[in-house]
């Protein structure tokens, strides 16, 4: 499962930053090359605003350096300080950043965005308790100092997917609740979660994001009916959730119940026709062995997302069901290509070669999986099938006797026959 929440603020509405000049970083580097002399008050504006330029051109490094020359100059210029926690979070100096919106947050602690930004990067750190203070801080406060803009989105497979935008003067609070639900929650203090999810979707009920995270909270309740309920109220008001789409099939399977998977995916597909419902569709027809119906699906996913391992993973398998190998072989590559350490591809691909009789690729994907899960007792059963075609005979006997012990029963004849043990 995966939660969901804001994406970063990309935008900064103090006024100052929102501003845009075309300076160059090589016109301006005898500033910062110069910063043991004293610079005027105007002199740190005007730097500042080249340094508002270098960020909007993606100039982290040099945005952190000049606004660094400035906070030495005038150590009370705050809005230098947010900036460059702005660039640091660009540059992944977290520690940093946390640092430089921890200065602004002391200096202006009425300028909501720092506050925010701070809790966003607590919350990312897994500082779950001091972001909550921010947060329950921004949701308390009635003067709020913004028109920052903020990309809403969800996160799928490592990527943020931007679906609207909102404001700090827009429904911010329900994004509040929302974030203090998912930091309650990590922090297993579940009903004070669910009282935080129902404010947010109480604030504003058209928000699936909320609808998708107190699905989670009642699966881990054991509340499956409420969950499931929950995650179609998410997809009802969002098709292209994917987050959504992905927790309730899962559950539905988990809990035998096909057909809302066959209802939802089909629904999703005829009205967002996205990447993840041709996927979740596929998955339903190879459930039911109707394979190339499942490749057409899996077929769809990829050709409107290509960087997703999971996909070709899927779409090996079911090639191999249409006795595709080398289709096969080459999308657990790809899957692998895009995700190296994905365990299902290596072992499904070294059990590819093993049907081609390509024993040592096939001890070789076998090694890799096992070093990503040392205690998948399937692998070390079929590695050992593999050595013992190779007349590695100790090594055989050594992986079917750890399959055994891990409780995978077919080793137990295996060992009788190749390696003489008695039954």
């Amino acid at each position: 499962m995966i939660y969901t929440g804001m994406l970063k603020i990309i935008a900064h509405g103090l006024g100052l930053i929102s501003v845009i000049f075309t300076v160059g970083y090589a016109q301006d580097k005898g500033f910062v090359q110069n910063s043991s002399e004293k610079i005027s008050r105007n002199k740190a504006q005007s730097l500042f605003e080249t340094a508002q330029t270098f960020f909007y051109e993606q100039q982290y490094r040099a945005t952190v350096d000049l606004t660094q020359q400035i906070t030495v100059q005038h150590p009370g210029f705050a809005e230098a300080y947010l900036l460059q926690g702005m660039a640091k979070e660009k540059l992944n100096d977290f520690s940093g950043a946390l640092v430089a919106y921890d200065v602004t947050v002391h200096m202006q602690p009425q300028w909501a965005e720092a506050r925010f930004k701070r809790a966003l990067l607590l919350f990312n750190a897994e500082k779950f308790d001091r972001a909550m203070e921010d947060f329950q801080d921004l949701l308390q406060r009635k003067d709020t100092e913004t028109q920052a803009v903020f990309f809403k989105g969800q996160q799928i497979n490592g990527r943020f997917h931007t679906d609207a935008i909102t404001t700090m003067q827009s429904d911010i609070q329900s994004e509040l609740y929302n974030y203090l639900g998912l930091s309650a929650m990590h922090l297993n203090q579940l009903s004070k979660a669910r009282a935080y999810f129902d404010s947010a979707i109480f604030v504003n009920p058209q928000y699936p994001d909320a609808f998708n995270n107190r699905g989670i909270l009642r699966e881990k309740l054991s509340d499956t009916t409420g969950a499931l309920q929950d995650y179609q109220e998410a997809l009802q008001l969002q098709p292209s959730h994917e987050n959504a789409l992905h927790n309730l099939t899962y559950l539905a399977r988990k809990s035998s119940r096909q057909e809302i998977v066959q209802k939802v995916v089909d629904q999703t597909v005829e009205s967002e026709a996205s990447a993840a419902s041709y996927f979740q569709r596929g998955l339903v027809w190879q459930e039911q062995g109707q394979y190339q119906e499942a490749l057409n699906d899996l077929n769809q996913a990829l050709s409107l997302e290509a960087s997703v391992p999971e996909y070709y993973l899927q779409r090996g398998f079911v090639k191999e069901k249409l006795t595709d190998t080398l289709g096969a072989l080459q999308d657990y590559t790809a899957a692998l290509r895009l995700d190296p350490l994905l365990e299902k591809a290596y072992s499904n691909r070294g059990n590819v070669y093993f049907k081609i009789e390509d024993m040592e690729k096939a001890v070789e994907d076998y090694n890799n999986a096992l070093q990503l899960n040392p205690t998948n007792e399937k692998v070390y059963f079929n590695r050992g099938l593999a050595q013992h075609k190779l007349q590695q005979q100790a090594a055989s006997c050594q992986d079917l006797q750890k399959a055994l012990e891990l409780g995978y029963q077919p080793a137990q004849k295996a060992l009788e026959v190749y390696c003489k043990t008695e039954p």
